[in-house]
């Protein structure tokens, strides 16, 4: 087994080296089938939020114009690879390039302006493809979510609804109510691991003013809010966790 194993890293390395020093028999469509043999590449580039897929983790790229969702640049030991491409995409329009940018430890895939941009993204000032500005972190988000028999009490019903931004992708507020509650939330939402969305609902109305955390879980699409702690630390007068369903 090991030497098989030997083997195939031995055979990805030629075509890395290969392509690096311009040798005219190693294809592209060679070079990308050896990288996928690491860990397969499916739709990479998307929008907010980022997360991990097929072994291949994304981060968050914006700008003034916009935002995607971009793996980090693939490597064989310290040698660099070709940026994924997924399958059927046209390589005349869909350019990835390694590159080094500031906010982010590693350089990442981003789609160049060359040829045009692929459908749905436009070309930023910045000369990378990105998705306009309206894909934000809220946006799977925005809408009405349940509770029922909350607090562990049948019949009792929570409802939170979460408003659309009121500027670019900034503003964004809920209402929560249940029996004769009627709260306001301001929603700050941060990326997290997993494609997880890390939210601070914040009430500002509050004397004094607090805050609950909780996460978006996007595979079962699933809203939590944590009641057993206030300002990160245990609550003296809440306890339990809400776990919302989307309704509308």
């Amino acid at each position: 087994m090991a030497s098989t194993a030997l083997v195939l890293r031995s055979a990805v390395f030629t075509l890395v080296v290969a392509a690096a020093c311009g040798d005219g028999n190693t294809t592209a469509s060679q070079l990308r089938g050896a990288v996928r043999g690491l860990g397969e590449a499916p739709e990479l580039y998307s929008k907010p939020p980022c997360g991990d897929s097929a072994g291949w983790g994304q981060e968050l790229y914006q700008d003034a114009m916009g935002s995607m969702c971009a793996p980090a640049c693939p490597t064989i030991g310290v040698y660099p690879t070709p940026c994924p491409i997924p399958e059927g995409a046209n390589t005349n329009l869909f350019t990835p390039q390694c590159t080094h940018i500031a906010a982010s430890k590693d350089p990442l895939c981003l789609i160049t302006c060359e040829g045009g941009c692929p459908r749905e993204m436009v070309c930023s000032d910045s000369g990378f493809c990105v998705f306009p500005m309206k894909s934000c972190l809220s946006d799977h988000l925005v809408g009405t979510w349940q509770v029922n028999d909350a607090f562990g009490l049948k019949g009792i019903t929570v409802q939170l609804t979460i408003l659309p931004p009121t500027d670019g992708c900034d503003g964004v507020t809920a209402k929560m109510s249940y029996l004769n509650v009627k709260l306001e939330y301001s929603i700050i939402i941060t990326p997290s691991t997993g494609g997880q969305l890390h939210i601070k609902y914040l009430n500002e109305k509050a004397s004094p003013v607090y805050y609950h955390e909780g996460y978006y879980f996007p595979t079962q699409d699933l809203l939590m809010e944590d009641l057993n702690f206030k300002l990160g630390k245990p609550s003296p007068d809440t306890s339990g966790v809400l776990l919302y369903k989307k309704i509308a």
